[in-house]
């Protein structure tokens, strides 16, 4: 009998539990003079600063950033006429919690200042943690790709398969779930509420195409 060629993609899907967070932290301030508004701006972005550099050192915080910087002006429309003209400056901060009970506390705190926009929570995993599952992840693809093409070499009645190549495509980046948030009821003694974060695990997918030979 002839040598049959099959070509095969392996898949295998993992999830790894969250091992860091990251908050994206905009400071946005508003109003009618240009220098009041940089002045309000930098004294809200100060102390969220000194927050993120003792937690920085206390090793809740891996790493953070705070760069970028717009300071702009337009002038509304209120549907009959243009109004004043509106300054406004915003302040970009990044954090990478590794604490996430911190993460939750500071949270709460930060979102109820004037002139704070939590932009969203993104959990990921060490590069570490990444590099062992995906090694184990390409393991369990290659094997679903020769299960595969052993079952349609048996299927046309041979017996055997070869490897004969391997291609990766090109990966898409890991799923990273959005942070989701509640409200956690407290004891009597406390009548706020505090945010509560319940991450999602992380998704990891890996996808190998592999051809091979089946012979009799």
């Amino acid at each position: 009998m002839a040598s049959l060629e099959i070509a095969v993609r392996g898949s295998a899907h993992g999830r790894c539990a969250p091992e860091r967070a990251t908050v994206s932290i905009t400071i946005a301030v508003e109003g009618g003079r240009r220098e009041t508004v940089f002045r309000d701006a930098v004294a809200v972005h100060q102390p969220l600063v000194d927050d993120l550099a003792a937690l920085s050192e206390a090793g809740a915080v891996s790493n953070w950033h705070s760069g970028a910087v717009r300071v702009y002006s337009h002038r509304p429309f209120d549907g009959e006429r243009q109004l004043d003209r509106v300054f406004t400056t915003r302040i970009e901060v990044s954090a990478t919690f590794v604490d996430f009970e911190s993460l939750s506390d500071h949270l709460d705190r930060w979102a109820v200042g004037d002139g704070v926009e939590i932009g969203g929570v993104t959990w990921g995993i060490a590069e570490e943690t990444h590099a062992a599952r995906m090694v184990e992840l390409r393991r369990e693809a290659i094997a679903d790709a020769v299960a595969k093409a052993t079952a349609y070499a048996e299927a046309l009645g041979h017996t055997e398969v070869t490897a004969v190549s391997v291609t990766e495509p090109t990966a898409e980046p890991d799923s990273f779930r959005p942070a989701r948030f509640s409200k956690r009821a407290m004891v009597a003694s406390a009548p706020e509420p505090t945010l509560e974060l319940t991450p999602e695990d992380v998704a990891l997918e890996v996808a190998i195409d592999v051809g091979f030979t089946a012979g009799s």
